[in-house]
């Protein structure tokens, strides 16, 4: 069972990819980089990313699934800063937003695209 996601939920996936960049950018200019990654960093990425699609496919909708995930965001960021460095932190929860919001708005154009092809054809 896919989310059920409706174009309403745009702005939200649009505010959530933006402040990833957003957070990407400022940890760059820090001097991050990705390369610095450890095996149990790059754990906590892969359960942050997992868990947020895993709650997808079990229908919970976007914007509660993005409110599920703030915890794993936190958690993410502190790993990240409590063993390599803040900026990492900075970097990897900007990573982060950027595929939830990503994903967000390819949920919302599925969505959007069969109802807009129905009423083409009508």
């Amino acid at each position: 069972m896919l989310a059920r996601t409706t174009s309403k939920d745009l702005p939200l996936p649009v505010a959530v990819a933006t402040l990833g960049g957003a957070a990407i950018i400022v940890a760059l200019r820090m001097r991050w980089s990705p390369g610095d990654l450890s095996p149990g960093i790059e754990g906590a990425v892969t359960t942050t990313v997992v868990g947020f699609l895993m709650l997808l496919l079990h229908g919970v909708d976007y914007p509660r699934s993005v409110i599920i995930n703030l915890p794993m965001l936190v958690m993410l960021y502190l790993a990240c800063a409590l063993t390599t460095t803040p900026t990492i932190g900075v970097g990897m929860v900007g990573a982060q937003l950027v595929i939830m919001g990503i994903t967000g708005l390819a949920c919302a154009v599925r969505v959007v695209r069969p109802a807009h092809h129905a009423h083409s054809q009508a």
